[in-house]
């Protein structure tokens, strides 16, 4: 079911050094958020790439981590997570294709025995936890931004939280909830909270979209929000134009790339292996949910044994 009015939720946006919740205040407000904002500008990098090559193609590569209450929430049905991943992923390349920015998937995990951090009803307290583990767990893996997706509900009505300004930085990190969202509700979480990575801030409700629903409204709409409005768009060319966003400049690599084909039991370009879906794979070399070989020395032959 679409979001009712009655549905509208709190998000929180914090700067991208930010380390401790201690007693900040999560409710969203424009002053204190501007205030902590106002310690993070900075000059032009004389490492950044000219303005002017940033106006083209651009590429983010997203890794997700599903909780174990997502996964519950499919009764671990992973292959019914999976599709309904892909569902929202395409969604957010409708979304971000309006800014030359061409979103791929290129990490999941699915936390299926148990959390991997302490998912706790503090949203803030969760994302510091999700950061502090995405540093030391995903630092070395390639991608520009990772979301926590969660089953779980967090106080207040508060539904999202992202680390501002942070994208192309190990602290670009997201936490979303996404117990009983349907693609269009979901999306427009994860939508947001990126967009806040990527420098922009929320919009009032009555600012103008074509669609009629602006990707950066303060408040969650039943519609589907497919525009950023004339101030995000300054917003993010503002971001792009003060920090070093190369990272935004490079495509991943294909192979890393995970594809809705992965599943078929055929081996498409890219893939390391395909066993099937992760109910009827038996290949123990086979992660079946993002079809690469595992890393494990018994696995190494059979890497070595692969033609593409």
């Amino acid at each position: 079911m679409p979001l009712q009015s009655t549905d509208e939720g709190e998000h929180a946006v914090i700067p991208h050094n930010w380390e401790e919740p201690g007693a900040v205040n999560y409710k969203h407000s424009e002053k204190q958020i501007g205030r902590k904002r106002s310690h993070l500008r900075t000059s032009r990098s004389l490492k950044s790439p000219n303005v002017n090559s940033l106006q083209g193609q651009k590429y983010i590569g997203l890794f997700l981590v599903l909780d174990n209450s997502y996964y519950k929430m499919y009764k671990g049905n992973v292959t019914r997570m999976r599709s309904f991943v892909f569902e929202v992923l395409n969604l957010l390349n409708v979304i971000y294709k309006t800014i030359d920015i061409q979103v791929s998937l290129v990490g999941m995990e699915i936390w299926s025995d148990r959390d991997k951090i302490k998912v706790v009803p503090n949203l803030g307290a969760t994302f510091t936890n999700f950061m502090r583990w995405h540093y030391s767990n995903l630092g070395q893996r390639i991608h520009n931004h990772a979301q926590l997706l969660s089953g779980a509900g967090f106080l207040h009505g508060r539904v999202g939280m992202a680390a501002a300004n942070s994208l192309c930085t190990t602290s670009s990190v997201s936490v979303i909830e996404a117990k009983r969202k349907n693609n269009v509700a979901l999306v427009a979480l994860m939508s947001h909270e990126l967009g806040h990575a990527l420098g922009m801030q929320d919009v009032p409700y009555y600012t103008k979209c074509p669609s009629g629903s602006c990707v950066m409204n303060q408040y969650l709409s039943s519609k589907f929000p497919k525009d950023f409005s004339t101030v995000s768009r300054s917003r993010f060319q503002g971001f792009l134009s003060s920090r070093n966003t190369r990272c935004l400049l490079l495509a991943p690599d294909p192979k890393n790339i995970i594809k809705p084909t992965c599943g078929n039991r055929l081996l498409d370009m890219g893939e390391g292996c395909d066993c099937g879906s992760p109910e009827e794979c038996t290949n123990l070399c086979c992660e079946p949910l993002t079809c690469r070989l595992k890393s494990q020395p018994d696995c190494r032959e059979e890497a070595s044994n692969l033609v593409m």
